[in-house]
């Protein structure tokens, strides 16, 4: 019973509040089925403020300002930089309640709430595009304020909006908190339908621009994306998404996309209507649009004024670039050109769908919502016909392929013949060319014959030795060197080495020259004192020589390698000093002398043979890495081995040519095969080996191509 009679004075208090907020000319909005969910805005009261001097917190204190009365459910105001306050009290006369307050379009730049009591503020929500999304009082891309009420309670509020120059779409609606998400879910489903819509519109034309390379395409794929984007930013999901506190960005968006859409709307129209070709007049007005257009983007990236007037310009040259093209199609046709019917259908559309959304940023259409649902729904229909006439465009753009392939066809048919007496006259003149060619090569063979040392003087150094060298075309990317060396730390040195530039042909025999230039010179020089360092200097001296001129555009990144093998002979010391890249040596020495080996057991691998009773073959590995000028010669160092020699000990260097022969079943000769050789030739003299040899080699080149250069040394200590 005093619960009930507390109610009723709790009620009778409340109607003498509401009398006295009344009698100041304010009503109360009473949160009852007729204003939940719907757009209430008549039943509050907004003042404008041009020179946003009024603080709202000295307004509370003392509020004598004069306001004016909304007259419209939903209110559009107009373009402005103004701050506006709207003052309203909110009464629940029924169960506690929570409420979605929705207010304010999405790129409002301030929406701020402020509940107040006794002349001063008591709470206050935050919202709009001009803070981080973060600090918004709800996490959303619109305006929205959770507000509780408890029974009986009535509120009083100020809600104060900025904006920058565009309009304030004035929505006031108190959602139930159900009824809001439920609202909420449908939107976004919507939402989800437009813009992937457009994602695909924006794939589809993509995959036709790439296949056809029609500008067209292009301009229509950059029509629509800006368009989305367009969208994107009015619905409040750029600030959301992709910029949440890039405030700058965030509000250029709008202006640079909208711009943007109408530029390349035109350019679109400009090409599928090939206006170029048809009237000068029309070009020059459509690029007085876009110098509007550029003038506009510019005047954007500027706050202030310039950035304000901005909006009602964008509008205006939005409307007028639609208008344009219809009457430019209207135009055209008058005159007797033929224009695809889903074009002008998509542009009619867009007219009206643009002219509603105007309407409604004007004011004249009172229901903002009904002029930016227009909108999107006439965007994606558009899109839709546009499409249609793109794909329509496409299979016209395929008939005059077919059209144009069959004139080429006959135009090519008619120079067949006078073709052909060409080709034959160029075959003749080609021969003539190739001769002489040949004989270039031959001279080069010459001068590559003279570069390597004669068999008197290899014999002279390396008395018991022999040389198999086989070209596999006139010149050659393998060759040896035969020499001595006197050192200081090593003696009196007999040198030899067999080097495979790894390429055949001419290409390889400029290489061979370049090579076996710099090795002889390094290994002439006193100052050189071990193998290894002797491959570190031709490295060196190679990837200069290649990769000087890089600074005159000539490319020298060419997959051009070079692998060899360098022995230093000490006769009196029974010493060989070894160093390899990409390569290795085989050493025929007695079984007994395997134990004097058994030390380097980490680089070596030993070999032998049921045939071959007496002798074990060796084969020492050098550095893996071939010399290669593509990387960077300081990277590698070469290891000099030292390894003892024994009376009779036979050593064999050779290039890959000895193992690549290709055939239909098997890809090469293994290097088995050439191990089982050399160990089955022992029984003879390192002279006559080289007989032996060749004859398996005849023998292994007629049942197979050989792929490479041939070139095998044997030398005998």
């Amino acid at each position: 019973m005093k619960k009930h009679k507390l109610h009723n004075i709790l009620i009778v208090l409340n109607v003498c509040w509401m009398f006295s907020f009344i009698n100041n000319s304010f009503s109360q909005i009473i949160l009852n089925d007729n204003v939940l969910n719907h757009s209430v805005a008549d039943q509050a009261y907004i003042y404008e403020n041009p020179d946003n001097s009024i603080n709202i917190s000295e307004l509370v204190k003392n509020d004598t300002l004069t306001y004016k009365k909304i007259n419209r459910f939903l209110e559009v105001i107009d373009f402005t930089s103004s701050r506006w306050f709207v003052k309203f009290t909110v009464n629940n006369p029924d169960d506690a309640i929570k409420v979605m307050l929705e207010t304010a379009r999405p790129i409002t730049d301030r929406v701020d709430l402020y509940e107040v009591k006794n002349n001063r503020i008591v709470k206050e929500w935050k919202n709009g595009d001009h803070i981080n999304f973060d600090e918004k009082a709800f996490p959303h891309r619109k305006n929205i304020f959770p507000i509780n009420f408890e029974s009986g309670e009535s509120k009083s509020f100020y809600l104060v909006m900025e904006s920058d120059g565009e309009l304030i779409n004035f929505p006031f609606i108190f959602w139930r908190e159900t009824s809001f998400y439920q609202i909420d879910v449908r939107n976004n489903i919507f939402h989800g339908f437009y813009f992937g819509l457009m994602a695909f519109v924006i794939v589809l034309f993509l995959y036709f621009y790439i296949l056809l390379r029609d500008k067209t395409y292009l301009f229509y794929i950059f029509y629509v994306f800006f368009q989305s984007m367009l969208q994107f930013s009015l619905e409040g999901f750029f600030h959301q998404f992709l910029a949440p506190n890039q405030l700058y960005i965030s509000g250029l968006a709008v202006i640079f996309s909208a711009s943007f859409t109408v530029g390349f709307a035109l350019l679109y129209g400009f090409y599928f209507l090939k206006i170029r070709k048809l009237n000068l007049a029309w070009t020059i007005y459509l690029s007085t649009i876009f110098l509007v257009l550029i003038s506009i983007v510019i005047m954007n990236f500027f706050p202030g004024i310039m950035h304000a007037i901005c909006y009602p310009l964008v509008n205006l040259a939005s409307l007028t670039a639609s208008i344009t093209i219809i009457i430019l199609i209207i135009y055209l046709k008058k005159h007797g050109y033929k224009v695809n019917t889903a074009f002008f259908t998509g542009f009619v559309i867009l007219v009206i769908g643009a002219a509603i959304f105007i309407l409604g940023n004007l004011g004249i259409i009172e229901d903002a919502r009904v002029s930016e649902l227009a909108l999107k729904v006439s965007s994606a229909l558009e899109v839709l016909a546009l499409s249609i006439s793109m794909a329509q465009r496409y299979r016209e753009v395929q008939l005059e392929k077919i059209e144009t392939q069959n004139t080429m066809r006959e135009k090519l048919e008619s120079k067949v013949e006078e073709r052909t007496r060409a080709i034959r006259k160029k075959g003749e003149l080609l021969g003539s060319k190739n001769n002489n060619m040949l004989d270039s090569i031959k001279y080069a063979h010459r001068i590559q014959k003279a570069m390597l040392p004669a068999n008197d003087y290899i014999l002279e150094i390396l008395p018991k030795s022999f040389l198999l060298f086989i070209p596999k075309e006139i010149v050659s990317g393998d060759f040896y060197f035969t020499s001595t060396k006197s050192c200081e730390i090593n003696g009196l040195l007999n040198v030899f080495a067999i080097v495979n530039c790894t390429r055949t042909g001419v290409p390889g025999a400029f290489m061979s020259f370049l090579t076996n230039n710099h090795l002889k010179k390094i290994i002439e020089d006193d100052k050189i004192r071990s193998t290894g360092e002797v491959i570190d200097q031709l490295y060196k001296a190679i990837s200069i020589s290649l990769n000087n001129r890089r600074d005159e555009g000539i490319n020298s990144s060419v997959d051009s390698k070079v692998n060899l093998s360098l022995c230093w002979i000490n006769e009196q010391k029974n010493k060989l000093f070894f160093s390899a890249a990409g390569s290795s040596i085989f050493i025929v020495t007695y079984k007994s002398n395997l134990k004097s080996w058994m030390e380097f057991e980490d680089n070596i691998n030993v070999y032998t043979r049921p045939s071959s009773n007496k002798h074990i073959l060796i084969e020492v590995k050098g550095n893996t890495e071939s010399i290669d000028h593509n990387i960077e010669y300081n990277n590698i160092k070469y290891d000099t081995f030292e390894y003892p020699l024994f009376q009779n000990d036979r050593i064999y260097a050779f290039t890959e040519g000895m193992f690549s022969y290709k055939t239909d079943d098997k890809n090469e000769i293994s290097k088995n095969e050439l191990i089982t050789l050399i160990l089955n030739v022992q029984n003879l003299s390192i002279e006559r080996q080289k007989e032996a040899i060749k004859l398996e080699h005849d023998r292994w080149k007629n049942k197979k191509e050989s792929a490479d250069d041939v070139l095998i040394m044997g030398v005998e200590v």
